[in-house]
């Protein structure tokens, strides 16, 4: 939950029986609320950019025409989905150990 409104959904779970310890609890407790926040944060930019938006005046921004920013709207939207369908191993638990500070 964010802001008292459930915005997502985690799901956990393990191939074969076995019962989850409390750090594996407790990691997921910090995942949700890291995300939480993650989530608080996007709402409270949105808002805030909101009504520079419906003025059509973004910080540095010039005015530029509707359907300039519709196009720039529509490829930011592109370039979010496909940084979701990346895989990077570097953002993977499995690389965090090996990337520690010597």
């Amino acid at each position: 939950m964010a802001d008292g409104t459930v915005r997502a959904v985690i799901y956990g779970g393990h191939r074969h029986p076995t019962q989850f310890g409390d750090a594996v609890l407790k990691g997921a407790m910090r995942v949700a609320r890291d995300l939480a926040w993650e989530y608080s944060v996007h709402a409270e930019v949105e808002r805030r950019l909101a009504p520079l938006e419906s003025e059509g005046r973004l910080p540095g921004q010039r005015n530029s025409d509707p359907v300039e920013r519709q196009e720039y709207r529509a490829l930011c939207a592109e370039l979010r989905e496909t940084s979701r369908q990346i895989d990077d191993p570097a953002q993977s638990p499995a690389s965090w150990d090996s990337r520690k500070a010597p």
